[in-house]
């Protein structure tokens, strides 16, 4: 294990519904655990809670927050045991879908509040932002019908949201639809971080 005080290299994944961020994430870890490297990852809270709550129109005020205090528990846990960290969603994206919900309004405000505290407390030493364009939309069972019919409008809202991070944190697209040039261009990226 590292000491406390060897912080990983924090990797955030950005993209739309169905636009490879789980699949992504789990190469990256293989690939740089397969180097030797003691790579962690955070997948999707919200996924899990959307599962346990029934579907994304039964989720409440409730779930939305346990999901952003979790993803914020998590990282700061996890970066202390690893080398590199691989985050497959953020406090952004857990704003966007809440604000997509039907909750009142008061609780997408109260629950925009939360993460945008979780959001400006956060550092990432990576971003990558996956494009859609040519990737097939794969519906779950848990994705949005709305989400899918407007997929590239909800996609560039999700890109603006962060539009912060852009000037913050090194950005990086992958608009690549072969699925190896993809996560050969975020190794490569991830690579230049570790020296």
């Amino acid at each position: 294990m590292l000491k406390s005080c060897d912080i990983a290299k924090k990797i955030l994944i950005i993209g739309g519904e169905s636009a490879g961020k789980t699949t992504l994430t789990e190469n990256l870890i293989h690939h740089f655990r397969n180097k030797g490297y003691h790579a962690k990852f955070l997948h999707e809270h919200g996924r899990h809670i959307c599962e346990k709550a029934g579907g994304v129109d039964h989720m409440d005020e409730d779930d939305y927050i346990e999901i952003l205090c979790r993803t914020y528990m998590d990282i700061n846990a996890l970066e202390k045991e690893s080398e590199i960290l691989v985050v497959d969603t953020d406090f952004i994206t857990t704003k966007f879908y809440a604000g997509l919900s039907n909750l009142s309004d008061r609780n997408k405000r109260d629950i925009s509040s939360l993460a945008d505290y979780f959001s400006q407390k956060m550092r990432y030493d990576l971003v990558i932002i996956l494009g859609i364009s040519g990737i097939i939309y794969v519906q779950d069972g848990l994705r949005l019908e709305k989400i899918r019919r407007k997929r590239k409008v909800y996609h560039q809202e999700l890109c603006e949201l962060h539009q912060h991070y852009f000037d913050k944190f090194k950005t990086v697209f992958v608009n690549e639809t072969d699925w190896k040039k993809r996560t050969d261009q975020a190794i490569e990226e991830i690579g230049n971080l570790m020296g």
